[in-house]
């Protein structure tokens, strides 16, 4: 594996906190937290960097391992044991993302097709990614960057104007208990799943800077808090309930001289890459799980990869078009799962590391 450097991998900390911004941080925390819910992003981003410090710890503890590796190293045989419960995790979260894409797609765009021919659309460029590897995934992804700073650029410029203050008031009417459980939820779906890089050890990027880190976190959840205040400034709380994806409806305010019709259609994009890469790097991490668990070849990984992505092809299928409220539940139960496999095992991985220095 050739280097990654260090800005190809902090385009993948933009994007994939911003993966979960569609159709699950920004509908879910304005339900619970309704006009406060710019305060609960505001929130989350600042107890996120509780989880993002252990994140770079583990990171830093050994510039040769990544975290299966390093499980590994701590554990020994039981550190096998925590990276399936990790990859277990992760296959969830990569099939409640593909759904989410594929509902999105099909509920807002192409209505009128067939989930399966979309889903199809989608799985065919994410075997693609990972037959290539994590060096084309990151190149990718820092090409992309300079497109999404430019539509960033342009819904901030073009939504100010319709901002109405009066709509996030009174501020503070939402009990703390529903603002708090509406940060904990944005730092499930928005900071947890950062734990999918650490698949990718330190020496195997150029240059890597920990402020640099930091800094495309925060620029990330601001960007959240940002989405978050301009959805209820602008919609207020009780219509910005009323749609799926209040999220992607306000894109229809933004205007850039003359052109205005279906401008959303092309600034939405960002969003559907964030979800195409955050998917990619999940498997990429399963993979890599099954790889070094089962001991398999380089041919037979991909093979495995192939196989991984059909099957979340036919899961979502058979999710999708069986019954609508399957992607519900499996919804309800991915941010307790998050929790545990991305917050409590490297948090336990972490403990057990200190606690081996002071023995030592």
């Amino acid at each position: 594996m050739k280097k990654i450097t260090n800005l190809e991998y902090n385009t993948l900390i933009w994007f994939i906190i911003r993966a979960g911004l569609v159709g699950l941080s920004i509908k879910n925390i304005i339900s619970i937290s309704k006009q406060d819910s710019w305060i609960s992003a505001l929130i989350a981003l600042i107890l996120g960097i509780f989880p993002l410090l252990i994140f770079l710890y583990l990171k830093n503890y050994d510039e040769k391992l990544n975290i299966l590796n390093l499980n590994n190293k701590v554990f020994g045989n039981k550190g096998t044991i925590l990276n399936m419960i990790l990859a277990v995790g992760t296959f969830l979260l990569v099939l409640i993302a593909f759904l989410n894409l594929t509902y999105f797609v099909n509920s807002q765009f192409l209505f009128k097709t067939k989930y399966i021919y979309i889903s199809i659309c989608f799985i065919i460029p994410i075997i693609y990614a990972l037959i290539k590897g994590i060096n084309a995934i990151t190149k990718t992804s820092l090409i992309l960057l300079y497109f999404v700073i430019i539509i960033i650029i342009i819904i901030i410029f073009s939504l100010y104007p319709n901002i109405n203050i009066d709509n996030i008031k009174p501020i503070l009417e939402t009990s703390k208990q529903n603002i708090f459980s509406s940060a904990l939820l944005l730092i499930a779906y928005n900071v947890l799943p950062l734990v999918l890089l650490l698949i990718i050890p330190k020496e195997k990027i150029k240059n890597y800077n920990i402020k640099t880190s930091l800094i495309s976190y925060l620029l990330a959840m601001g960007s959240i808090a940002n989405a978050a205040f301009f959805t209820i400034s602008i919609f207020g709380k009780n219509l910005a309930l009323i749609y799926d994806y209040p999220e992607f409806h306000i894109l229809k305010k933004v205007k850039v001289g003359d052109f205005a019709d279906r401008l959303e259609n092309v600034l939405v994009l960002e969003w559907i890459i964030a979800l195409f890469i955050l998917i990619v790097i999940g498997l990429y991490f399963i993979t890599e799980t099954l790889k070094k668990e089962f001991k398999l070849k380089e041919k037979t990984s991909k093979f495995v990869s192939t196989i991984a992505c059909l099957l979340i092809l036919l899961i979502s299928q058979f999710s999708l078009t069986l019954n609508e409220s399957i992607p519900t539940l499996l919804e309800n139960a991915l941010v307790p799962i998050l929790y545990i496999c991305f917050l409590i095992i490297p948090l336990i991985t972490m403990i057990a590391i200190k606690l081996k220095k002071l023995k030592c």
